[in-house]
């Protein structure tokens, strides 16, 4: 009986490559910014008329949890699996961070002791993230003699870790936290010099470092749950990715040759890994990281009279064109365009992808931004003289997607079918690791509030056919059980 019941966990997997449509479910008019699942969901909602604050969504209900700071905008950052929640107080004296457990909000306040002395003032905190046994990670201002400094902590049950002494460099950052409890970090000196990118274990000793390479600035931007992590280089050559394992070996990668817009070269090639402020998730469990590689055009709007003479229009303009990418043990895949928007009609067309995570089932998402050129001459007489005048025009969009074995979805195009409604505009929070999508919506310029959706995927039909024959044979080896014991 174990065997059958194996198998039919085999097709109901299957099932997670088949799926092509989603249903769409709304829960409420608040921006979500985190979950912990499609039932735990944490928001802020708006007011016309005062503070906005902060709600939860549980299990179908939505309760408003209020704003107990006198703060102007309630940003969370943050559910965990208890529902413990990290939020950002905006005032206008500076952010303050609060520990959220319940009907609790705990600030997140660094002691002065005599180690900061050097500081004159401390300032405001920006706890960016919470793990699973409710460490909250970020960093802090401080002024002192040479100019204002940032420096990361940690906190955990009343319990602060403090990088001041620890990293002697101007400013420091924890931008993630491993299960093990080591620490990523950004770091660099004053004036912006210096930068590197450190991995501390729990104890503080330096388990790895990256400095700046070709003079460029190397920023972290990913770290997953076993200690590895990944980051951007920017150099005089255009930009490059790094990964690191759980094990310390290091990974540089360059980006690939893109094909380019008919007739015109590129003037640089870029690969980066985007730090979009919230819900970015550029590497999975198993260390694939998903970003983007853009090429930089410098287009001249030009054509040619009938008689050759040589027409432009519109001077230069500089475009950005690129892709999505995917690397996993030193592979580096350029995925297709996750939807065909070009015109056929149009002279030129650019496709610049926005690319914000991959979850651990390989899913990709961001954004795609299409311009569609047309290029017209139009004639007209003087005296007898023909004249020709070329005319440029463009339809420009921009949407959501995510892409799921290479197969795009365009997420507003779906919400708008779904709801009947033309929205203004739509954006992808965040994506689970059972490709149901978490986005907001604007319905038209006017609203100051969202409306938060939840897009759940739907089998196709045949994935359905599977499940019942599995059903089936489990049901006629139950029953000839059954008949043999009798």
């Amino acid at each position: 009986m174990k065997n059958i019941v194996f198998i039919l966990i085999g097709l109901a997997n299957t099932a997670v490559c088949a799926e092509t449509d989603f249903n769409v479910t709304e829960i409420g008019n608040f921006s979500p910014w985190a979950w912990s699942s499609p039932s735990e969901i944490v928001g802020t909602a708006y007011s016309e008329n005062g503070p906005s604050s902060l709600v939860v969504y549980q299990h179908g209900n939505l309760t408003n949890l209020g704003n107990i700071t006198d703060a102007t905008l309630i940003l969370p950052r943050a559910i965990n699996a208890s529902g413990q929640i990290i939020v950002n107080a905006l005032t206008t004296q500076g952010t303050n961070s609060y520990l959220i457990n319940g009907s609790s909000w705990t600030p997140i306040q660094i002691p002065r002791q005599s180690s900061y002395d050097p500081y004159q003032l401390i300032g405001s905190t920006h706890a960016i993230g919470l793990t699973s046994d409710g460490t909250v990670y970020g960093w802090y201002d401080a002024t002192n003699n040479i100019g204002s400094a940032s420096v990361g902590f940690t906190y955990r049950d009343g319990v602060y870790r403090d990088l001041h002494d620890e990293i002697p460099m101007q400013h420091s950052r924890v931008i993630g936290v491993g299960s093990d409890h080591s620490i990523l970090i950004n770091a660099h000196s004053a004036y912006g010099l210096d930068y590197s990118v450190i991995r501390q274990s729990h104890l503080g000793s330096t388990t790895f470092t990256h400095p700046n390479r070709n003079n460029g600035e190397v920023t972290g931007v990913a770290m997953n749950g076993d200690g590895g992590f990944a980051g951007n280089i920017s150099t005089t050559e255009g930009g490059r990715v790094f990964r690191v394992d759980a094990d310390g070996t290091y990974h540089e990668f360059a980006a690939p040759i893109l094909p380019t817009p008919t007739g015109f070269e590129p003037n640089t090639t870029s690969m980066y890994l985007n730090n979009f402020p919230l819900a970015t998730r550029p590497m999975n469990q198993s260390g694939a990281i998903a970003g983007t590689i853009e090429n930089a055009v410098f287009v001249f709007h030009s054509a040619q009279a009938p008689d050759g003479t040589l027409l432009s229009a519109g001077g230069g303009a500089l475009m950005l064109d690129g892709r999505a990418f995917v690397e996993q043990q030193g592979k580096v895949e350029i995925l297709p365009l996750p939807l065909d928007l070009n015109d056929p009609m149009a002279n030129l067309s650019f496709n610049h992808i926005q690319t914000a995570g991959i979850n651990n089932l390989g899913t990709v998402w961001g954004t795609i931004s299409h311009t569609d050129y047309f290029y017209q001459v139009a004639q007209s007489g003087s005296v007898g003289q023909p004249a020709y005048f070329l005319t440029v025009t463009s339809d420009s969009l921009s949407t959501p997607f995510i892409q799921i074995n290479h197969k795009g979805f365009d997420i507003k195009s779906l919400l708008d079918e779904a709801t009947g409604v033309s929205h203004f505009s739509v954006d992808i929070i965040d994506v689970d690791d059972h490709n149901n999508v978490l986005i907001q919506a604007w319905e038209d310029v006017n609203t100051i509030s969202p409306r938060a959706y939840v897009l759940t995927l739907v089998p196709e039909p045949e994935t359905y056919t599977l499940m019942l024959a599995g059903l089936c044979l489990v049901g006629f080896a139950a029953r000839h059980k059954k008949q043999h014991c009798a």
